[in-house]
């Protein structure tokens, strides 16, 4: 949507929005299999607002146990924000890049809807 929207510009790349997706079902539905779609939809509209502070990792296929893989780790982790690293490739920062801006824009634009209200604030995935 976004993407045909402002057409010419940069957008995230659709993986970088795939792993934020799969990162706020993981932190959010607490890897269950209930899978609410609406509180999903709401969970990472809310990340890309605030895509200023994503900082997204996984250590299943590494992990800081090495000195040389902690290190450079944490040097990514210090990068300008969002960071989203690569579950199988840490030197992949897939939050690089440009276009978040329009993401966020969107996304509040989303949020303002009246399929992303919910009777209960309280309920939901709380994703930080």
């Amino acid at each position: 949507y976004v993407k045909d929207k402002y057409r010419g510009q940069a957008v995230p790349s659709k993986y970088a929005l795939e792993l934020l997706t799969i990162y706020a079902w993981e932190r959010g539905a607490d890897e269950s299999e209930n899978f609410n779609m609406d509180e999903g939809l709401v969970a990472v509209m809310k990340l890309l607002r605030d895509y200023k502070d994503i900082c997204i990792y996984w250590t299943k296929y590494y992990d800081f146990q090495n000195e040389t893989i902690r290190n450079f780790i944490k040097q990514k982790l210090k990068d300008y924000r969002p960071v989203i690293l690569d579950p199988a490739d840490p030197t992949n920062n897939l939050g690089r890049g440009r276009g978040w801006d329009l993401m966020a824009r969107e996304a509040v634009y989303c949020l303002r809807q009246a399929c992303c209200r919910t009777e209960d604030p309280g309920h939901g995935w709380h994703v930080q």
